[in-house]
C-alpha cells in the first residue's frame, strides 16, 4: 500500500465511523467513488475495531469473539491483563523492541501524513497491520495489553494455538532459521509450584527420547525470564483433542 492510499483509507475510515450505522455502507461506497477494493479496506478496518473503544482488537461491540483467544482462554492462560499502550507512540515503540516490521516499515507508519486529520491512535494502527496482514489479531491484543510477552528467546509469537490445564501452545517463527514451529510454555500460575515445573521438565526430557514417523519431533527446550517451554515440530490440521470430542458427539 503507498503512503497516499495509506492516508486515504486512515481518513475514511475516521469519518465513517462518524457516520450512523444504518447509513454507513452508503457514505463510504459513494465517497470510495465506486473503488471496491477501497470499499474493503476501509471497511476491515471497521470490522476488526468496531465501534467500541475499549473493545479487544477483532471484537465489534458484544459480539461473539473473532480473535485468537476466547474469553475463557484469555482467564486461563494465568497472564494479568495490563493496561492498554497508553498511546501511538507507546504502541510503535513496543512493535519496535518486538522487531515484527523493518526498518522501513517502521519509518513508513511512523512518518506523519499529510492527508490525515490526525494520525491513528494505537488501537486503530493495530486493526490496520493487521487488514495489511503485517500482525495477527493475537499479536495485536499483546501489544496493546502488554502481555504476554511476544519474544521468548529466538521465536517470535505468532498465534495461540491452545490452552490447557499445564500451560499453552503457540505458533512461532524461530527467527534464525525462519522455520515456524510450536511452542508449549508452562502457565504462569504454575511457576510457584516446584512441583509443577518439574513435571514440565520431565515431559521435555521424555519428548526428546520419542522418535517416531507419527509423533511430532521436539526440537529445543530452555527457559526465557522464567519462561520454561518446549520447541516441537508445527503440524498443519485440525486439533486432536477437538477432533476427538466432535466424533464423540
Amino acid at each position: 500500500m503507498t503512503k497516499n492510499r495509506a492516508g486515504l483509507v486512515r481518513q475514511l475510515y475516521q469519518d465513517a465511523r462518524k457516520q450512523p450505522d444504518e447509513t454507513r455502507d452508503q457514505w463510504l461506497v459513494r465517497h470510495c467513488q465506486d473503488d471496491s477494493g477501497l470499499v474493503r479496506e476501509v471497511q476491515s478496518l471497521l470490522s476488526q475495531n468496531g465501534s467500541s473503544e475499549d473493545a479487544p482488537i477483532g471484537k465489534k461491540g458484544n459480539s461473539p469473539a473473532t480473535t485468537i483467544m476466547s474469553e475463557s482462554e484469555e482467564d486461563s492462560s494465568g497472564y494479568e491483563e495490563q493496561s492498554v499502550a497508553r498511546d501511538r507512540e507507546h504502541f510503535l515503540l513496543k512493535l519496535s523492541e518486538v522487531g515484527i516490521l523493518s526498518e522501513d516499515e517502521l519509518q513508513e507508519i511512523s512518518a506523519p501524513d499529510a492527508d490525515c486529520d490526525a494520525p491513528l491512535g494505537p488501537r486503530e494502527l493495530a486493526a490496520q497491520l493487521i487488514s495489511n496482514g503485517k500482525l495477527t489479531k493475537y499479536q495485536a491484543n499483546a501489544l496493546l495489553k502488554g502481555q504476554p510477552e511476544l519474544l521468548i528467546d529466538k521465536y517470535l509469537i505468532i498465534d495461540l494455538l491452545d490452552v490447557g490445564g499445564m500451560g499453552m501452545v503457540f505458533k512461532a517463527l524461530h527467527r534464525p532459521m525462519n522455520r515456524i514451529v510450536a511452542v508449549k510454555m508452562i502457565s504462569p500460575k504454575l511457576l510457584s509450584s516446584p512441583d509443577q515445573v518439574k513435571r514440565f521438565q520431565r515431559e521435555v526430557r521424555l519428548a526428546a527420547t520419542l522418535e517416531h514417523p507419527n509423533i511430532v519431533r521436539s526440537y529445543d527446550a530452555d527457559q526465557s525470564n522464567g519462561a520454561h517451554f518446549l520447541v516441537m515440530e508445527f503440524v498443519r490440521g485440525q486439533n486432536l483433542s477437538k477432533l476427538v470430542n466432535k466424533r464423540d458427539h
